[in-house]
C-alpha cells in the first residue's frame, strides 16, 4: 500500500455544521456531522484509476513508437543488404528481438485493458515453427 492509500484508509472525513432553531419556545443550536470518507475513498480509487490508465497509455505509445520505427528502418537496411548471409541475420535476430519487445508492450496494455474492462479478444493465426526459429536465432546469437 502505497502513503496516500495509507491517508486514505486510516482516516475519517467528515463534515460538521450547525443550524440555529427554535425547538419548544428555545433557541437551540443542531449540530449535525456527516461521514463524507466513503465518498473520498471513492473519489481517490476513481482518480487513482484515471492517472494509471493515462501512465500506461503514454507509456506504451512511448514505447511502441521507437520499436516500429526501428523495425521498420530494419526492413530498409535488409533490402540495402540483399547479398550478405550473416548481416542479414544479425538483421533477423534485431528483428525478432524489437518484435518480441512489442509484444510485450501489447502484453502490457492488454492486462490494463483486461483490468479496466474494456479487453477485446483478437484471433491471430501465426506460423509456430517461424516463431520457434527466431527464438532459437535470437538465443544462439547471444550464447555466441
Amino acid at each position: 500500500m502505497s502513503d496516500g492509500e495509507d491517508d486514505v484508509e486510516k482516516h475519517e472525513v467528515i463534515e460538521l455544521s450547525h443550524i440555529d432553531i427554535h425547538f419548544q419556545n428555545k433557541q437551540c443550536m443542531l449540530v449535525l456531522l456527516k461521514n463524507l470518507t466513503h465518498y473520498f475513498r471513492y473519489q481517490y480509487s476513481k482518480a487513482e484509476g484515471q492517472l494509471q490508465e493515462m501512465i500506461t497509455a503514454t507509456v506504451s505509445h512511448e514505447m511502441r513508437t521507437p520499436i516500429n520505427a526501428i523495425l521498420t528502418m530494419l526492413g530498409n537496411l535488409e533490402l540495402l543488404l540483399n547479398g550478405d548471409e550473416q548481416v542479414l541475420k544479425l538483421c533477423q535476430v534485431i528483428r525478432n528481438s524489437g518484435e518480441l519487445l512489442l509484444y510485450l508492450v501489447n502484453d502490457m496494455l492488454d492486462v490494463f485493458m483486461i483490468k479496466t474492462g474494456k479487453f477485446q479478444h483478437i484471433d491471430e493465426w501465426f506460423e509456430l515453427r517461424d516463431l520457434l526459429v527466431g527464438v532459437k536465432q535470437m538465443f544462439t546469437l547471444q550464447a555466441e
